[in-house]
């Protein structure tokens, strides 16, 4: 009985720690520079994750998507969709002032590319920025001059790190072998 009860309390201590270490942070919000009502325009999301620990306000960007950018470089007239922003590590967002950071510049989120389509420049993703400026793959450039909008979307369920989970399962099952020697070691008693 005594061994049963520290299973138990042991089993319970290993759930308490998965989800005491489970990131709570996580969202998601949109983006946009400009309405979709014609001309140019360009709008996505994208998803935080963790918090900054230089800097707990910031929670990191986990990934950045443009739906679809609209505009003109080169005198010539560009379209893109569904293109995930390669960013650089440490790029992170303040969902409560709206601004961004990141380990090489503060204020923005630092020159990022798209694959295939070019580049962003980073000073586009800063609080209270102009437009959306970067190139397209020729090395033409381009701006679209509406300010940034930023919308949370919604928020993510927290999902503990693989590594806990690991150390979790690996605790239960030590608790099982425990219990499992434990009723070996039971001698049936004559009577």
């Amino acid at each position: 009985m005594r061994y049963r009860s520290m299973l138990v309390a042991a089993a319970l201590s290993c759930l308490a720690v998965v989800f005491a270490n489970a990131p709570v942070r996580a969202a998601v919000f949109t983006f946009s520079f400009g309405p979709d009502a014609g001309g140019e325009f360009a709008n996505g999301t994208f998803t935080t994750g963790a918090a900054s620990p230089t800097d707990p306000r910031f929670d990191f960007i986990t990934r950045l998507t443009f739906h679809i950018v609209l505009g003109s470089a080169g005198g010539k007239i560009f379209a893109f969709t569904n293109q995930v922003g390669i960013l650089r590590a440490g790029a992170a967002f303040n969902p409560a002032a709206d601004s961004f950071t990141s380990d090489r510049n503060a204020g923005n989120i630092d020159n990022f590319s798209l694959p295939n389509d070019g580049f962003i420049f980073g000073q586009s993703f800063s609080r209270g920025s102009a437009g959306l400026f970067g190139q397209v793959a020729n090395g033409d450039g381009f701006a679209i001059h509406k300010p940034l909008v930023i919308t949370r979307a919604g928020s993510l369920a927290p999902i503990p790190e693989l590594s806990t989970w690991a150390m979790m399962l690996l605790g239960l099952g030590a608790l099982g072998f425990v219990g499992y020697r434990q009723t070996r070691k039971v001698k049936p008693q004559a009577a």
